[in-house]
């Protein structure tokens, strides 16, 4: 297998290239920020991602071990908060809306003190660390296949790989509504006990798996605390476009 080297420098240019040169950045047409940007973007992750996530993005950095929520690996995971059904890969504005808000319930931390530029940088260099392990995914399935290939060939699928597909609109909760506890708790007992238990303790009988293979437990939604944030948006969002890289599904 084709494998990028790791140095934290080597990342930088790779992943700033989106993809299309590997041999120096200045030769990589249509760069995503400025010529200072490099310095930007390593002053940035590095500031606010680096200690838990690592420097390469595979959530390896030197706070990881001591978190009781391990650091997503940008490299191999998919990311679980989305606002389209139909696409496995959040959109940048996803991951700045992420980025801005953090998760009430993990070590992710809310950074109210990026203004809508450093948000975007620091969200356009996440997508490009994951379209390296997508790309490194994609080769990986035609090495074991022992099939030939091309890099255009590797970059297309790996381009079809990362759309987010189209964003949903999240209605509005109207004025004149009025809780429906019996039909929702008829929709919570098709769609939802199995995993999350029949009182929402998240002691269901399901065994669930992540994409990586490893044991997870569903929510407890007793606590009233989620990852993704629990505004109306928030759950609505994760109901209906579920949990890529989980067994929550999209309920469309």
């Amino acid at each position: 297998m084709r494998t990028a080297p790791t140095h934290p420098g080597f990342l930088l240019v790779l992943a700033l290239g989106l993809l299309g040169a590997f041999s120096c950045v200045a030769s990589a047409p249509g760069l995503p920020m400025p010529d200072d940007s490099l310095g930007t973007v390593a002053t940035l992750y590095r500031g606010h991602c680096a200690a838990c996530h690592g420097e390469s993005g595979s959530g390896d950095g030197p706070a990881a071990a001591f978190l009781g929520t391990r650091p997503r690996d940008f490299r191999r995971e998919n990311f679980r908060f989305t606002s389209s059904p139909d696409g496995l890969v959040a959109s940048r504005e996803d991951l700045e809306y992420f980025i801005r808000n953090g998760s009430p319930t993990s070590h992710m931390p809310a950074n109210p003190q990026l203004d809508g530029e450093q948000l975007r940088i620091l969200a356009e260099y996440v997508l490009d660390i994951r379209r390296l392990g997508v790309v490194q995914s994609v080769e990986q399935v035609f090495l074991e296949e022992d099939e030939e290939f091309t890099e255009g060939e590797v970059q297309e699928i790996a381009a079809e790989m990362m759309g987010p597909g189209r964003p949903l609109a999240v209605p509005l909760r109207p004025a004149s509504y009025v809780s429906d506890s019996p039909r929702g708790m008829s929709l919570f007992e098709e769609h939802c006990a199995s995993c999350h238990g029949s009182r929402g303790l998240g002691d269901g009988t399901e065994e669930l798996v992540d994409e990586l293979g490893r044991s997870m437990r569903a929510r407890d939604l007793t606590r009233g605390e989620y990852r993704g944030g629990g505004s109306d948006r928030d759950l609505f969002l994760r109901i209906r476009c579920g949990l890529p890289g989980t067994p929550m599904p999209a309920l469309g």
